[in-house]
């Protein structure tokens, strides 16, 4: 065989350089692709934040929107500038307003047993979603069920409610005024669970007895000397020994009203307050961003 001319074998070889570059070229993207894929794979499982909600014109309103009316339907909200002084705000029942609304209050009784109460559709970006926690159920398993048991074998009990004698606002106001004490056991013991039946007595002009969170935490909010609690006893038996002395001695009683000359209630209008005061909060906080995936780790540390 003649062997083949020399530009032959150059042109050969040029081709098979070129092909083996162009091989290579396409195996460095392949390869970056993959690695950026399987990166981004790996931490597909972590939230992140969407984008802030830029509020730019001080007029702009935000929209928060009450997902589910919380324990009763709400046929009229009032306005919040009207009630709490906090403007350009809109507190809405209307889901048609979903994807312009800047907030979204989910109810957590609503939820905890059937999540298909949660918005099916995609959440705007600039959308946050409030989580709103109440009181709990009624359960004879309760503290405070067992307390009263025990209590009630040293001292007589009125007994008022849907399982025994129902009132009527105007009933329940004047049995409670006429009460020295009441009392206002919570169904829960956990941090800053405070609720009405701490606030109605004082208003009432009754002594409240509570059994909740520790002293300390009431003292946050109302004057030490404006309650009794029940931690400060060693059992029910002193607790009522105390109330006895209290009911016979009026000079000791009515020190408990000391704080009447210097303050008064302030009521919670519940739930409207509380989506008006979250409402404030995003107008605030507007660029700030925070994900929990965790609540009992979140609340309690």
């Amino acid at each position: 065989l003649d062997p083949l001319p020399q530009t032959s074998l150059s042109m050969k070889f040029r081709r098979i350089l070129v092909l083996f570059l162009v091989f290579l070229f396409i195996f460095h993207v392949c390869f970056n692709v993959y690695v950026k894929y399987n990166s981004s794979n790996q931490h597909s499982n972590k939230l992140t934040a969407p984008p802030p909600m830029q509020i730019t014109d001080s007029s702009t309103q935000i929209i928060v929107l009450v997902w589910l009316s919380i324990f009763r339907p709400y046929h009229k909200l009032q306005s919040c500038a009207a009630l709490f002084n906090i403007t350009n705000c809109l507190i809405t029942t209307d889901r048609k307003v979903y994807s312009k609304a800047h907030g979204l209050v989910i109810h957590h009784r609503d939820i905890r047993n059937d999540l298909s109460n949660l918005p099916s559709m995609v959440r705007p970006p600039f959308q946050k979603w409030v989580w709103m926690n109440f009181e709990s159920n009624w359960n004879p398993a309760h503290e405070r069920v067992k307390f009263y048991n025990l209590l009630k074998e040293h001292i007589n009990i009125s007994l008022f409610g849907r399982v025994t004698k129902y009132l009527t606002n105007q009933e329940y106001v004047s049995t409670v005024s006429s009460c020295k004490f009441y009392l206002s056991f919570e169904n829960s013991k956990h941090k800053d669970y405070i609720t009405e039946k701490l606030y109605k007595p004082l208003d009432l002009g009754t002594v409240p007895i509570v059994l909740g969170p520790p002293r300390e935490q009431y003292e946050n909010i109302v004057p030490g000397d404006a309650f009794i609690h029940v931690d400060d006893f060693l059992s029910p038996k002193e607790l009522a020994s105390r109330l006895h002395f209290l009911d016979e001695n009026e000079t000791e009683y009515h020190r408990y009203f000391e704080w009447k000359r210097h303050l008064k209630v302030k009521y919670v209008n519940f739930p409207i307050e509380h989506a008006c005061r979250a409402c404030d909060y995003l107008k605030k906080h507007s660029d700030e961003y925070s994900s929990f995936d965790n609540l009992n780790q979140w609340y309690w540390g």
